[in-house]
């Protein structure tokens, strides 16, 4: 399978890592 590019991984990582930060600093309210 193709690999993702070095700048599609670090934006996927940046995205889940603010959206760590995001669930961590405002009431979850999903789920």
């Amino acid at each position: 399978h193709p690999h993702p590019t070095l700048s599609e991984t670090i934006n996927f990582a940046a995205e889940m890592f603010e959206g760590t930060i995001t669930d961590l600093m405002q009431p979850k309210k999903r789920k």
